[in-house]
């Protein structure tokens, strides 16, 4: 898939063109076997040995020409830690790469690595666990055949000890760009409609930015690739939507597709944590099945809000939300918070802006809050003369956010109420948290459970130090 992208050599026609790729890891270079673009699949296992974690996993797609030096394609490197960290849990990697000098092309490899063994004993067993990794590269069904064709037992005769590498480059392409620009289509038909815009906005913009920084996770991990592709055929219904508009308007519920904008944006949210670096090193074990679980909620979530658009669902289909942290320990005991001061919420509508406005200051608001960079600021700060709105723009993202179930906590100071004072700032913030997320709320209750004297204090700064900064850690 995407072969004919690769470049024209001018020798022959693009299905009979004839690649190999080179691979080196530490010292050792190895060579796979021939591929042609119209199969471009090698099925030669490769194993290296004694490896070095410290060392990078290199490959150089190559053209073969016949009368001339072979023509580099594309290369990729890799550190072998990035390998270790992304790999799942039966060892196995997929790597890809958009070679720059084909736009649309990838080189794609199955990495399978296995512990330190004797080959006396266990050859046969390495090799099972080589073709079983090799089942997850896409497609499968080719691979598979070659593969099982092959005899590698002289391969395995090279070392005692080894790290078996099945390498399969792959050259494909899956095209979501007609999904990203039906989510912009999307924004533009639903822009009067003030339930839905400001949440199809955000989503769109959530798209973007998730594709942008994880394409590769999508394109190889199925699991999620498939998950993008049902969220992308439900944004097939944007021929129905125009359809409408030129029948005099939308006929569709507003509240489906706001609950459809706020569908995607929480699947975005997922999508983002899910292939955030380090992931797979710092989840338990026990808890790739809940992530898997959560991936088929979120994939029955876009087919049945896409049936329910069509008219063949007549049950609301609920919004899956996922907030997914790390490490933490369960607790078995029961977690009262009740006796810590709170301030109840002040959000209300019509503390909010008009739809229509601020439109600039909301957006800028809104990327800041959805940006997961690592040096993007913690803290975004409003001024301004009195009576500018900076009040009203709070209010509106706390609402949307509210909406989405993804506000921490909101807190408004009045010095004439007792109930916003700011003895209650970090009380307030630490029971909202803790009742938006079980994890958090368990984080909160083995930092200050055992003490009703630091739960109820109100002294600022132990309330931080024992209801925020603890729990947080």
């Amino acid at each position: 898939l995407g072969a004919d992208r690769l470049p024209d050599l001018g020798r022959r026609n693009w299905n009979k063109r004839e690649y190999f790729a080179l691979i080196k890891i530490g010292r050792e270079e190895k060579k796979t076997n021939t591929f042609t673009s119209k199969s471009p699949v090698s099925s030669k296992t490769l194993i290296f040995t004694n490896i070095n974690h410290d060392t990078n996993f290199e490959a150089v797609l190559y053209a073969k020409r016949q009368w001339h030096k072979d023509e580099e394609v594309g290369r990729i490197s890799v550190s072998l830690m990035f390998i270790l960290e992304s790999r799942s849990p039966d060892g196995s990697c997929i790597v890809n790469h958009d070679m720059t000098s084909c736009p649309g092309a990838q080189l794609e490899f199955l990495i399978k690595m296995i512990a330190p063994r004797s080959l006396t004993s266990e050859t046969t067993d390495a090799v099972a666990e080589a073709s079983l990794a090799i089942d997850h590269l896409s497609p499968p069904s080719a691979i598979q055949t070659m593969v099982r064709a092959k005899n590698v037992g002289v391969e395995l005769l090279e070392g005692a000890n080894i790290v078996e590498e099945a390498l399969s480059p792959v050259v494909k392409k899956t095209d979501f760009s007609a999904f990203i620009k039906n989510v912009e289509v999307f924004v533009g038909i639903v822009d009067t409609i003030a339930e839905v815009h400001p949440y199809a906005k955000m989503a769109w913009l959530l798209v973007k930015g998730v594709y942008t920084i994880v394409q590769d996770q999508i394109h190889r991990d199925d699991k999620v690739k498939d998950l993008f592709l049902q969220m992308a055929s439900l944004y097939e219904i944007v021929g129905d939507l125009r359809r409408q508009l030129e029948d005099g308007g939308i006929k569709s519920s507003t509240e489906l597709l706001s609950r459809i904008s706020k569908q995607t944006l929480n699947c975005c949210y997922f999508i983002r944590d899910y292939a955030s670096p380090g992931l797979m090193k710092r989840m338990a074990k026990s808890t790739f099945a809940t992530v898997d679980k959560r991936i088929l909620e979120y994939t029955d979530a876009f087919k049945s809000l896409k049936d329910e658009f069509h008219g063949n669902l007549h049950v609301e289909t609920r919004v899956i939300v996922s907030l997914v942290l790390k490490g933490v320990e369960r607790l078995e005991t029961t977690v009262d918070l009740n006796d810590m001061s709170y301030s109840p919420s002040s959000l209300g509508p019509s503390k909010r802006c008009l739809f229509g406005t601020r439109e600039e200051p909301l957006e800028r608001m809104t990327t800041w809050a959805n940006s997961d960079s690592q040096d993007h600021p913690s803290i975004l700060v409003l001024t301004g003369p009195a009576g500018t709105g900076k009040s009203a723009l709070a209010h509106t993202m706390a609402h949307q956010f509210r909406e989405l179930e993804r506000l921490g906590s909101s807190f408004g100071f009045d010095r004439n109420e007792s109930t916003r004072s700011i003895k209650l700032l970090f009380p307030t913030i630490a029971r909202d948290l803790a009742d938006l997320n079980d994890d958090i709320r368990n984080a909160l209750w083995a930092a200050v459970g055992k003490s009703k004297e630091i739960r109820m204090t109100q002294d600022l700064s132990l309330q931080f130090e024992n209801l925020i900064a603890k729990p947080l850690k």
